[in-house]
């Protein structure tokens, strides 16, 4: 079906709503991993410069407000009810079909529209050349880091993962990436090329590397033309430096394409006190509990090694649980190997891979995890809540309910 798929759909529904997409400057973003980290801190940036900055990202953690925010504040109940409404009045009144993400994409531009944004971050969905956001033009195109996923849809093959995330590449739009495999970049060269497009890539044009790293974050040098930046991140997932500088560079670039100075003061405050939720998250403290949206072969194979590495000195348990389209025979291998520091959880929610009997210790429902979250060890034990998204809300719940069992026992004694 999204092979069928083409941007007619949504083409059709914006001309309805007089294209608002052409009425704000936008940050377009594709990519397997990454997309997210980059958007919410060049959002963050962006705002911290005075800019009404739109941002449009997928999927939510708990609310689906959270896909559609201006400065950090996500679309209010009564106005994403109202948006829906009308659109699904204008959609009935001339007959057209809309998916579900065709309807989400028009609510964020009308919204961004009618709000006056500056700048609008926009992340694509799925892929990017066959994306709802494709319909954009923006001041800038971004690819973060490529590896496979959704295969079932885009491929099994670098190469044809590459190529539709490369779709997003627009004739004279610089497009920006952190990618540094030669065979990703070549293919992201050739768009760029025939569409006559500058790129700005990682190693070549700005650099970043680490000083020291620890429980309580990363110091690393951050050089990019004339910025020359010290730099602390309180996230502790190496990777990330990827997206934090490619976000930076980014914004750098846009300042400088609206006769803006950068201040680095500006950089260097929203840097040291950038977090994500989701992305490595502390949710607890006693026992340590994070949650990490890793839920692909390179976000896990990067969850793995720094957990294995920052914790040394810890027990470390796993608690996963991934949807059945990501786990392709790569994940299954690299289970295997931390398959004694993991616990499948199964749970009851719709999609999710049901490992054979005996590969993992498994946990089926939400009582058995507040059980193991409970048995913890307080002082040397950490907790990794990890895999689909949708497994967000379950950590949140759980840690929640652990706190507050734990403080009746306090009051109680």
């Amino acid at each position: 079906e999204f092979r069928k798929y083409d941007l007619s759909q949504i083409t059709t529904i914006l001309n309805l709503l007089c294209n608002p997409q052409k009425s704000f400057k936008s940050v377009h973003i594709a990519g397997t991993n990454g997309k997210g980290t980059t958007a919410f801190l060049l959002n963050k940036l962006l705002c911290e410069t005075n800019y009404k900055t739109g941002l449009f990202t997928s999927p939510h953690l708990l609310l689906y407000n959270e896909r559609i925010q201006i400065c950090d504040m996500p679309i209010p109940d009564h106005k994403l009810d109202s948006y829906a409404a009308e659109l699904h009045d204008i959609l009935s009144k001339h007959n057209v079909n809309a998916t579900f993400f065709d309807f989400l994409t028009a609510m964020a531009f009308k919204y961004f529209s009618d709000e006056h944004v500056d700048f609008a971050i926009i992340e694509t969905g799925l892929g990017g050349r066959l994306d709802s956001t494709n319909a954009v033009t923006p001041e800038i195109s971004a690819i973060t880091e490529i590896s496979p996923d959704h295969t079932k849809i885009l491929g099994n093959q670098i190469e044809s993962i590459t190529t539709e995330k490369c779709g997003i590449i627009k004739p004279q739009v610089p497009v920006y990436t952190n990618n540094t495999s030669v065979m990703i970049l070549n293919i992201i060269k050739k768009f760029a090329k025939e569409n006559n497009s500058m790129i700005i890539s990682e190693e070549k044009d700005y650099t970043f590397s680490i000083t020291s790293c620890s429980m309580e974050g990363i110091d690393f040098k951050y050089r990019y033309g004339p910025v020359s930046l010290d730099l602390h991140t309180p996230m502790i997932m190496k990777h990330q430096l990827k997206n934090i500088s490619l976000a930076m560079s980014i914004y750098t670039d846009l300042l400088n394409k609206e006769n803006h100075s950068v201040e680095n003061r500006i950089i260097e405050n929203t840097v040291n006190n950038y977090t994500l939720q989701g992305r490595f998250q502390k949710i607890c403290s006693r026992p340590l509990v994070y949650y990490d949206a890793a839920h692909n072969l390179s976000g896990l194979s990067n969850l793995f090694s720094t957990v294995e590495e920052i914790f040394s000195n810890f027990k470390i348990t796993f608690i996963i649980s991934l949807l059945d389209d990501k786990v392709i025979p790569e994940i299954r291998d690299l289970l295997s190997v931390h398959r004694n520091s993991i616990i499948y959880y199964t749970g009851s929610m719709y999609g999710v891979f049901n490992p054979e009997p005996d590969t993992f210790k498994t946990c089926k429902s939400k009582n058995d995890l507040l059980n193991i979250l409970k048995s913890a060890n307080k002082e040397n034990e950490v907790i990794v809540f990890t895999g689909t998204f949708r497994l967000y809300e379950t950590a949140v719940e759980l840690t929640k309910q652990l706190e507050t069992d734990e403080n009746g026992k306090k009051r109680n004694n």
